[in-house]
This record gives structure tokens, C-alpha cells and sequence, in this order.
């Protein structure tokens, strides 16, 4: 072969007349190959390439730099490196190693794209064009353009714009149709790539490939091969044919015609994507979501897609598989009922309406007819929706029961082997037919439940509901109740209330509560009930006749007589009796008795924790106990101890009869009329929960107080109260405990005196063989008495009448007078005694006195006296010693009671030597009081009170009161209206009263301060000065006009009152200047 290379100008080559390699390289030439089979490759530039004779081929092969060819033969107008080109004579043409595009003529043409990724076009063809394929990227043409083409290494082949036939075998090549109805013919190994524009006609595919997926916009799929065709659509509207085999067609998107052919076919919808669910509905032909517009012939299975699938059956017999998701099946449109039997899980068959002859799979959801369906289930977790209709339900074996029932949806029933299920919501009958013990659940519908022939514990829920035990031990159980909705059973009546209304029984052989608080009236039959949880009542209200109720264990007991024989019960808070004569027993348990009307009998014995209830006027009851400690119960009359040892009882507002044991008791009476019957042993009554104190008179049987009415029987000792109690004994041996209080044994209604000597002890008279304890007060006859203390406490003692012996031992013990009938004259320091009832008495050791409702004379000791005037304008003075002195009565005087002090009192108080402290009468006019020396401690209402000498504290407490503080650091409370002139030293005011008050201190000596604990802070301070005087006032009472809240300084501006300093109740500090001086503060207290 001869190789001729032109050069880097316009060359003109003339090959030989043999065969000729001849290359052009730059610059527009003229290649001529002459005779011979010639290789013409013109290079850059317009070149003009001439075949001669012989098979001449025009060559790219050697384009540089990726610049692609497009060669059109059919118009002679090129791009790229051929641009400008020209061809004569040439057979045969060559693309480049880039990607060219070669659009082929009307003539035969024999082309080759060469290398890189190359286009044979035919889209200039003025006909349709037929392709095929003879080897890989190797192929032919006929028709239009394409008549006489042969072809070689193209990866795409272009059609024309009218119908085009494309057909491969073997090979990757891309067909791409354009307009026009195309047909693509995909056989053998060919891995099919088929192009189609929008709207390019109706195309499609045939195809001997058992699996293929159908390119966009190609409308058609048709399978010409044998055996079983596994078919995608897209999403045109598409035709997809089926052949022979059992094929298996995805129409995709669109509205498509899927066609099975011969064989089992299934329409799948398995390749939907995006959520999007199938809706498909046989019976109709309409279809939603991705199947909507859909159509099928000779189809015999459908599939539904990864999603929430419905499918309604057809009349016919249809094989349905709902695949993935949460897919439902409905038999909804079906004219007759349908009957549905799970043969394993998600997998079925049906009978009856359109279900005839139906085979399904992996749907979550069957839908019933509006007519009368069955479902039987004896595994899985399918769920069954009746819908209208009377439906059942027949669940066995391991099946997960899910029932789903529409409002008003006939009279349906689950019948069942299961032994524990709860019936679904709008189901109406739930039946046992298997074997062993039944649990039930209704539902909130009127259900009728029935057992079987087993132990069944059977639970209707809601509505008014029948159930129907069967065999068996069978329980109605209300433990399933909600929201604290009570049940009220009525066993006697059959009326029932709350949770329980409505429900009738059958075989039911006990009954059970709820978790709240439920009443259950037991029936005359024998009855066995159980509470259950929540605060529970067994009412037997309703028997005709008494009832005997034993508690054996912690609420648990059995009956007898009345509607309670042969009961049993459990877990009942509170037992209700009848209105009759009832007896309730128990040893342990917390159980709480009603006993009603009828004299009821409690017996509480053993670690039994009594908690009885009488209604008011409910008969003569009584608690009978071996308890050892009790409280009766209010409105029960009687408590009777049964047990051995001590027994303490408390009885109620009730009048009771308490009645002890063998042992030392101590009996409550509490309120009422109470009869209190000790028994043997040591036995005592107590006042001990009284809320005030008692008189307790034994002579006469007459006492006041909650022991009003009391009557005794073998009683050795009397406890009074926590507050001031009386005493008076009878003719035999009294014991009195006074307790807390302060408490009196009173002789003031005996004949003859008495004498006590406390301390030996010596009594005689009337307390001849009395024992005291925790007495307080002592009170004498009209005759001449004898008292001696005990040493052992502090004793007062009221002589009364008659010339008194009155014998202090120890320190503290009182005289007192104060049923006095006239003033009493009473020296302590030199031992005399006169007026009143003091005539004639001799006081020995005696360190207290309390004066008459007269004017009396009190003098102390040398010792710390206390001393009280009482009513009556009293002159006291309390000589050596630290005294209490007060003008009126402070101390508590027990059964003798406040005393009533009428008008007003005007004592004279001396507190004399000592630090005294000092009082006046609360209806104080004009007493005075005068410390003396010491330390003293003086408060008066409306008088005056003079420190003296020491260190004292004066507080005025009413309305007009004089404090003067005398010499000493002392300290003035003004609480109320009044005046306080403190004297020499350092003394403090203090100001609490919100009236006006007046402060002047002359003294020289010492610094003073007043502190007004009624202004907050300097801030609140306004200064008023009148005349000589100054006023401090808050600033809040100046602006309103209160000019009656304040402190008046007087003589201030005169130079006739000296505090240097004044505070106010935060701390702060201020100073009042006088004429001339500006006024200071300072918050550095």
C-alpha cells in the first residue's frame, strides 16, 4: 500500500492505482486515490476527498484535541473537523475517537463511528426506518434513509419522525425512536436501552427478555418469548402483554391495560414508590392511588405495594396478596354476608358474597359486608372489621384477637377457645367454647357474656351487660372499672347501680369488686363476695331479720342468720348490719362495724382494731372486748371488758355503762350520764379528757361538768381533769387525785371543823382516811380548822369562818380570803390577823395571801411574799424580801373561778426592801404604787407608780397613768396614754402606745434616750413645736390630722427636759435642737 502524506499547505495528492493510504494533514487539499481500495484522510482544513475507482473510505481517525466530527451525508453540510469537507467517489466513511454524530443519506451508506461514544442519526429520513442489530453495535438498515445501510461501533442509533422498527439481539446499543409509533424488538442477550421523546407517538417494546423494565414514554410491552415474563411499566399510560408463562406485570404509573395472557398472572404493585398507596377495587374496576385508571384481562392474582394497600374483592374467586404495609382487605361492597377462615398467619380463604371461592395473604385488615359475615381465626394478628350485620367472630388457637365494630353495627359475638380476651368495642356477645378456666372483659356495650364449664372470672365493662357462668366456680368481677366510677351490687333486689347498672346474672357463684369505693347488698341465697380494692361496704340493710357476722382473718369472715347465712366474704372495709339485733365478732383486722337500728353486740377481741359505727338513737349497743385499751365508739351505750389484767376505757357523749374486769382499771366516762362499774381490783375513774374542769361530790352524788350524772360502783380512787377541779368526799375513805390545775378538797358543807396535817398524814373529821394527791387548795368549815402543809408542794388554804389554824410548811403556802365576808387585816411580819373570816385565825409560816372583794390591810415578811388585794380599795405593803405585790387578784383560784370584781379599785402597793414586783388592778382609778428600794418591777393601768431607789422598770398600761422612775438607770414603757418623768441617771422611754403620751426628764445626770417603737425611721419624723413645748410626730398621722398619735416633750425649748439622744424602731438616731440649734441625724447607732 502507498503511504503519500501531504504537508502543512493546500496540497492537491493523486494516489497510485493501487490501494493508497493518503493523508492530507493542514491546509484545504485535494485528495484523489485513484484506482484501488484508498484510506482518504484529509486533516485540517476544507478538503476535497475523491475515491476514484475501487471501495474508497473517508477517514477522522486522526482528529486531534477531542474535537468530535458531525458528518451529514445527507445535506453535505458538516461540523467540527469536517466542516467545509467534500466527498466524490467515496463508498465508506470513518468517525473519529470522539464522539461524532453521522446523519445518514438516502443512498446506501456504509458507516463506521470508530471510536468514543458515537450517533448514527436518521431523524432527516422523509420514511420510517427499520434498524437491526446483526452484532454487537454491528447492524443494517432498510426503509428510508436507512435502505442499503450498513453500520458499525454506534452507540446510539437515531430514528426518523415516523414509525420506526429497532431490533436487537445482542449488544448495549441506545435506541432512540423520536416521533412516530416506534417498535423496539428486544431479543436474546441485547441489554435493552430504548430513548423516547414526550409525546412521540404511541411506542412499544417486544421482547423475548423474561424481565424487563419499559423505558419513559414508551406506551407499549409485549412478550413474544416462553416461559414466565416478570414486566415493569413506567409512567406513560401503558399496555403491558403477558405471554404463555406465569408472569408478573407492574403497570407503574399511569393508566394502565395489563393484559396476563395464558398462565397465572399477577398484577404487582410492588415497585410503587413515595408512600404512595394502591387502592384497588375489583368489584368497581375504579381504582385510586398508584392503580387509578388501571385495567385488567386475564389476570388471576394482584399484589398489592409496600404501602397502606386497600383492596375491595369482586364477585369473582380473586387470589389477593396485600404484600407490605398496613394493608385491608374489603368485602364491604358484597350483597351477601361473607365467611372468613385464617388458615395460617395473614393468609386465607373465604365463602359466601364475593368472598367465594377467595384466596388472600399478608393483609393486617379483613372488612366485612353490611350482611351477616364470619371470621375465624386461629392464628395471627389480622383485624377483623364486621361492620353492619350480626357478626361472629370465632377466634382459637394462638390468634392475637383484633375486632373491629362499627357504632350500631347488629348484634355481634366473638366466640372463642381462648381462655383470657377482652371483647372488642361495638361487639355485643362474647361466648366460651373451649376448655378450662375463662377471663372475660366486656366492652362498654350490653353484653352477654357466657362461660364455660370451667372456674371463669367474668368482667362486662360498661352498659348493661348478662353474664352467664356456666359450670364452675364462676366470679363477676368488677375490677376493671375506670375513673373511679364505684359499683353499687344489689344482690337482694337485682337493681344495680353505678358500673354495675343494669347487669343480670346466671351460675354466677360469687361476685367481686372494683378498685374503688363499691357498696355490695348481699341476698338472702349464701353469698360469696369480695371487695376487692378501694374503701368496700357489705351492706345488710336489707335482711328481715338480725345478722351474726364473724371476721375470721383481716377482712375476711362468714355469716350467719338473717340475709347473712352462709355468706363469705373478703376485703370489705365496712360491714353494714341489718336493722335488727345484729352481733359482730373479730380478733384481728381493721374491719368497721355499722350496726344500724336493733341493739347491736360489737365483741372486739384479739389485735382486732375496733372501729364501730352507731347511728344516732340506733338501740341499746354494746362492745364487749378483751382489748386492754378502748375508745367507745359514739352512739354505743355500753362497754363491757371480758379480758384479764388492766383495762383502760373511754367512753363517749353517750350515757354509758362501762363496766371493768378483775383488774386495776381506769375508766372514761367522757360525756353523758355515764355508770361506771370498776369490778374487782384497783379501780379508778378519771376526768382525764375533760375539756374543763369538774365538781365531783361523792356525799351527795351531784357533780358538774362531763361528770355531770356520773354514778360510781366499785370505784377506789377519782382522777379530776387537766384543769382546776373540786372535790367533796363522802363519809368513807376518799382518794382524790386533783390532777393538773389547780385543785380543791372542799369541807365548807361540814357540821364539825377538821384537821389536816398533810405531811404526817394526820386527818380527821370529815378527811378522816382520805388520801390527796395533786391538791392545790384546801378549803375549811365555818368552825375553827386546822391546816398544816405537807412540805412536799405549795398549799393554800381557806380557813373561812371560825378561828383557823393555818400552818405553812416549807416556802409558798397562802392564806387566802377571798370568801371573806368583810375586809381582813393580815401582818405576816408580826403574825396578826383580824377582820372577816381572818378573825381569830392564827398564820404560822404562811408566805401568801389573797385579800378579800373589801378593802384590806395585806403586810409581808421578810421573805418573798406574794400578795394579793383583790376587790376593794386595799392598802398592801410588802415589806423585806423580793415581793409580788398586786392590787387586784392575778393568781389562778381554781373551782372558786374568776372572781367578778365590781366598780373600781384605788389600792396603795409599798413594795418596800427587795426588788418587787408590782401590779395594779386591771380596773385600776388612782391606784399607787411605790417600789421603795430596789430593783422593782411595777405595772399599773391607770395610777401611779413611783420607782424610788434602784434600777427599776414602770410600765403604764391604760388611759391617764404617772410613771415617775425616781433615782437609778430606769426603764418607762409607755404601752398606753400617759406621763413619764424619769429623774436622775440614764433612763430609757420607751414609746409602744399609737395615743399621744408626754415625756420630761429633769435629771441631770446619766444619758437618756427615748425610743419611738411606733415611727420607723428618721425619714418618718416631723418636729411641732408649741409654745415652749415640741411634739414628735409620724409624718404620716401630721398630714392626715391625727394630732392624737404622738410624744410631747415638755418644756423643751424652756431648757426643762434633757434626752440627748432618740431612736426610731430601725435603729436610727436623731437629736431635737433647741432655740438656735439645727437638728442632727445620725444612722451610726
Amino acid at each position: 500500500m502507498a503511504i503519500i502524506n501531504g504537508t502543512a499547505g493546500a496540497d492537491n495528492l493523486l494516489g497510485t492505482a493501487g490501494d493508497d493510504q493518503i493523508r492530507g494533514l493542514a491546509g484545504n487539499d485535494v485528495l484523489n486515490g485513484g484506482a484501488g481500495n484508498d484510506l482518504l484522510i484529509g486533516g485540517d482544513g476544507a478538503d476535497q476527498l475523491i475515491g476514484g475507482a475501487g471501495f474508497d473510505t473517508v477517514s477522522y481517525e486522526d482528529v486531534p484535541n477531542s474535537v468530535a466530527v458531525s458528518l451529514n451525508l445527507k445535506t453535505g453540510v458538516h461540523t467540527g473537523y469536517a466542516a467545509g469537507d467534500t466527498f466524490v467517489g467515496i463508498e465508506s466513511f470513518r468517525g473519529s475517537n470522539y464522539d461524532d454524530t453521522f446523519y445518514a443519506s438516502a443512498a446506501a451508506d456504509n458507516l463506521d463511528g470508530y471510536n468514543g461514544n458515537d450517533r448514527l442519526s436518521y431523524a432527516q429520513s422523509e420514511q420510517g426506518v427499520n434498524i437491526t442489530m446483526t452484532a454487537a453495535r454491528v447492524g443494517t438498515g432498510l426503509g428510508g434513509d436507512a435502505q442499503g445501510d450498513t453500520f458499525s461501533d454506534f452507540e446510539t442509533i437515531i430514528g426518523s419522525n415516523y414509525n420506526d422498527v429497532f431490533t436487537a439481539s445482542l449488544g448495549t446499543t441506545t435506541f432512540y425512536g423520536g416521533a412516530g409509533n416506534d417498535v423496539y424488538i428486544i431479543n436474546g442477550s441485547a441489554s435493552q436501552n430504548v430513548l423516547e421523546m414526550a409525546g412521540g407517538g404511541d411506542d412499544e417494546v417486544r421482547t423475548t427478555l423474561n424481565t424487563i423494565t419499559l423505558a419513559s414514554e414508551v406506551e407499549r410491552l409485549t412478550f413474544t418469548g416462553t416461559g414466565n415474563f416478570n414486566a415493569r411499566g413506567n409512567a406513560s399510560d401503558n399496555v403491558i402483554t403477558g405471554g404463555a408463562g406465569n408472569d408478573i406485570l407492574m403497570g407503574g404509573a399511569g393508566a394502565d391495560q395489563l393484559i396476563g395472557g395464558a398462565g397465572f398472572d399477577i398484577v404487582s404493585y410492588e415497585d410503587v414508590p413515595n408512600s404512595v398507596a394502591v387502592s384497588l377495587n375489583l368489584k368497581t374496576g375504579v381504582h385510586t392511588g398508584y392503580a387509578a385508571g388501571d385495567t385488567f384481562v386475564g389476570i388471576e392474582s394482584f399484589r398489592g405495594s409496600n404501602y397502606d394497600d386497600t383492596f375491595y374483592a369482586s364477585a369473582a374467586a380473586d387470589n389477593l396478596d396485600g404484600y407490605n404495609g398496613n394493608d385491608r382487605l374489603s368485602y364491604a361492597q358484597s350483597e351477601e354476608g361473607v365467611n372468613i377462615t385464617m388458615t395460617a398467619a395473614r393468609v386465607g380463604t373465604g365463602l359466601g358474597g364475593d368472598a367465594q371461592g377467595d384466596t388472600f395473604s399478608d393483609f393486617e385488615t379483613i372488612i366485612g359486608s353490611n350482611y351477616n359475615d364470619v371470621f375465624t381465626a386461629s392464628l395471627g394478628t389480622t383485624t377483623f372489621y364486621g361492620g353492619a350485620g350480626n357478626d361472629v367472630y370465632i377466634i382459637n388457637g394462638s390468634a392475637s384477637q383484633n375486632v373491629v365494630e362499627m357504632a350500631g353495627g347488629g348484634d355481634d359475638e366473638v366466640r372463642t377457645t381462648l381462655n383470657t380476651i377482652t371483647l372488642a368495642s361495638e361487639v355485643e356477645r362474647l361466648t366460651f367454647t373451649g376448655t378450662g378456666n375463662f377471663n372475660a372483659r366486656g366492652n362498654a356495650s350490653d353484653n352477654v357474656i357466657t362461660g364455660g364449664a370451667g372456674n371463669d372470672i367474668l368482667m362486662g365493662g360498661a352498659g348493661a351487660d348478662q353474664l352467664i357462668g356456666g359450670a364452675g366456680f364462676d366470679i363477676v368481677s368488677y375490677e376493671d372499672v375506670p375513673n373511679s366510677v364505684a359499683v353499687s351490687l344489689n344482690l337482694k333486689t337485682g337493681v344495680h347501680t353505678g358500673y354495675a347498672a343494669g347487669d343480670t346474672f346466671v351460675g354466677i357463684e360469687s361476685f367481686r369488686g372494683s378498685n374503688y369505693d363499691d357498696t355490695f347488698y348481699a341476698s338472702a341465697a349464701a353469698d360469696n363476695l369480695d371487695g376487692y380494692n378501694g374503701n368496700d361496704r357489705l351492706s345488710y340493710a336489707q335482711s328481715e331479720q338480725g345478722v351474726n357476722i364473724t371476721m375470721t382473718a383481716a377482712r375476711v369472715g362468714t355469716g350467719l342468720g338473717g340475709d347473712a347465712q352462709g355468706d363469705t366474704f373478703s376485703d370489705f372495709e365496712t360491714i353494714i348490719g341489718s336493722n335488727y339485733n345484729d352481733v359482730f365478732t373479730a380478733s384481728l383486722g381493721t374491719t368497721t362495724f355499722y350496726g344500724g337500728a336493733g341493739n347491736d353486740v360489737y365483741i372486739i377481741n384479739g389485735s382486732a382494731s375496733q372501729n364501730v359505727v352507731e347511728m344516732a338513737g340506733g338501740g341499746d349497743d354494746e362492745v364487749r372486748t378483751t382489748l386492754n385499751t378502748i375508745t367507745l365508739a359514739s352512739e354505743v351505750e355500753r362497754l363491757t371488758f371480758t379480758g384479764t389484767g388492766n383495762f383502760i376505757a373511754r367512753g363517749n357523749a353517750s350515757d354509758n355503762i362501762i363496766t371493768g374486769g378483775a383488774g386495776n382499771d381506769t375508766l372514761f366516762g367522757g360525756a353523758g350520764a355515764d355508770q361506771l362499774i370498776g369490778g374487782e381490783g384497783f379501780d379508778t375513774v378519771s376526768y382525764g379528757d375533760a375539756d374543763k374542769g369538774v365538781t365531783l361530790n361523792t356525799k351527795t352524788g351531784i357533780h358538774t361538768g362531763i361528770a355531770a350524772g356520773d354514778v360510781y360502783s366499785s370505784i377506789e380512787a377519782i382522777l379530776g381533769s387537766d384543769f382546776s377541779d373540786a372535790f367533796v368526799g363522802d363519809a368513807g375513805i376518799n382518794r382524790f387525785d386533783g390532777g393538773f390545775g389547780m385543785d380543791m378538797v372542799s369541807f365548807a358543807d361540814e357540821a364539825g371543823g377538821v384537821t389536816l396535817d398533810l405531811g404526817a398524814p394526820v386527818l380527821t373529821g370529815a378527811a378522816a382516811g382520805d388520801i390527796y394527791t395533786s391538791i392545790e387548795v384546801f378549803q375549811g368549815t365555818t368552825q375553827a380548822d386546822s391546816f398544816t402543809g405537807s412540805g412536799a408542794a405549795a398549799e393554800n388554804f381557806v380557813g373561812g369562818a371560825g378561828a383557823d389554824l393555818l400552818t405553812g410548811v416549807g416556802r409558798g403556802d397562802g392564806a387566802w380570803y377571798l370568801t371573806s365576808t368583810g375586809s381582813v387585816q393580815i401582818n405576816l411580819l408580826e403574825g396578826t390577823a383580824a377582820g372577816g373570816d381572818a378573825q381569830g385565825d392564827v398564820l404560822i409560816n404562811i408566805d401568801n395571801l389573797m385579800g378579800s372583794a373589801f378593802s384590806d390591810m395585806l403586810t409581808g415578811n421578810a421573805y418573798s411574799n406574794k400578795l394579793e388585794g383583790g376587790a376593794g380599795n386595799d392598802l398592801i405593803y410588802g415589806g423585806e424580801g423580793d415581793d409580788f405585790i398586786y392590787g387586784g387578784t392575778a393568781t389562778d383560784t381554781g373551782a372558786f373561778g374568776p372572781l367578778t370584781i365590781s366598780g373600781v379599785q384605788a389600792d396603795t402597793l409599798y413594795g418596800g426592801n427587795g426588788n418587787d414586783t408590782m401590779r395594779s388592778a386591771d380596773d385600776d382609778a388612782g391606784s399607787i404604787l411605790y417600789g421603795e428600794s430596789g430593783n422593782d418591777n411595777i405595772t399599773v393601768s391607770a395610777g401611779i407608780a413611783y420607782g424610788g431607789d434602784g434600777n427599776d422598770t414602770l410600765t403604764g398600761t391604760g388611759y391617764g397613768y404617772e410613771l415617775q422612775g425616781g433615782a437609778g438607770v430606769d426603764t418607762l414603757n409607755l404601752r398606753g396614754s400617759g406621763d413619764a418623768l424619769g429623774g436622775e441617771s440614764g433612763d430609757a422611754y420607751i414609746v409602744f402606745s399609737k395615743t399621744m403620751v408626754g415625756i420630761q426628764d429633769t435629771g441631770t445626770s446619766g444619758i437618756d434616750t427615748v425610743t419611738l417603737k411606733n415611727i420607723q425611721s428618721v425619714s418618718d419624723v416631723r418636729i411641732v413645736q408649741n409654745d415652749l413645748g415640741a411634739y414628735i410626730f409620724n409624718a404620716a398621722d401630721l398630714q392626715s390630722g391625727n394630732l392624737d398619735s404622738g410624744v410631747f416633750l415638755k418644756d423643751w425649748y424652756k431648757g426643762g427636759n434633757t434626752i440627748e439622744t432618740f431612736y426610731t424602731n430601725n435603729g436610727q438616731s436623731f437629736t431635737i435642737p433647741v432655740v438656735g440649734q439645727a437638728m442632727t441625724e445620725s444612722f451610726a447607732v
